[in-house]
């Protein structure tokens, strides 16, 4: 599966401006980091944040000694940047564990008024995104409750290959609990795919339904972000 995570971006020159300076920033053997354009599509243009950092390992030389060297590398980030409802986004393809080096370079590219904002998903927005589909059934989630008579607090994990109905879920009875990981499979048009949201912001999506799946994704981004 595909891992996604969106960000709703404040450019105050537009989205344009910003497309030409990533294209005339491109990541070079002497540059310390920079833009590899893609493919675009649907809309999106797709592009790869390049960058240049150094880490220090450890060996061992024929006595045995450690020796310590420093290794330059070079990290890819794969993203995408594109309008809808009148409010530019940034999607980030896999993201890695700390976007800060993309942001940071997206906002040397833009300048003073840039701002990110991650987008994560609700529950009312799934119900609206796999009421898309034909067919649909809870897999997987992951949660935390809290029984407030007996002052316990719970982590919850259940799986399920024929669909979970927590409705029906003795244990969850007089709990509260918040879903964190939601894991679906859905079909579509005879289609099978998969789409899993977290708290966290990221979206996973797999299976043969994956570019349905995230267009249907990205027509529930909010339109306003509180």
């Amino acid at each position: 599966m595909t891992r996604y995570k969106w960000y709703r971006i404040g450019l105050p020159n537009g989205l344009d401006s910003l497309l030409k300076r990533l294209r005339a920033d491109v990541f070079t053997a002497d540059k310390a980091r920079g833009f590899v354009p893609g493919v675009s599509a649907s809309g999106a243009h797709a592009f790869r944040f390049a960058w240049r950092s150094n880490i220090v390992i450890t060996t061992l030389d024929l006595d045995g000694n450690s020796v310590r060297q420093s290794v330059s590398t070079v990290s890819l980030c794969e993203f995408a940047l594109f309008s809808k409802f009148g409010v530019s986004w940034l999607r980030v393809v896999d993201p890695p564990r700390s976007v800060k080096d993309l942001l940071d370079a997206l906002e040397a590219a833009v300048g003073l008024g840039f701002y990110a904002e991650v987008v994560v998903f609700t529950q009312s927005v799934y119900a609206a995104l796999l009421r898309s589909v034909d067919e649909c059934r809870l897999v997987s989630f992951k949660g935390v409750g809290s029984v407030t008579s007996q002052k316990a607090i719970a982590r919850i994990e259940v799986a399920g290959k024929e669909g979970l109905d927590l409705g029906r879920m003795e244990f969850l009875r007089g709990m509260e609990y918040s879903v964190d990981y939601a894991l679906y499979e859905v079909v579509y048009r005879r289609e099978r795919g998969q789409v899993a949201f977290s708290m966290s912001g990221v979206v996973k999506i797999g299976g043969n339904l994956q570019p349905h799946l995230l267009e249907l994704v990205e027509n529930e981004l909010p339109r306003k972000i509180a």
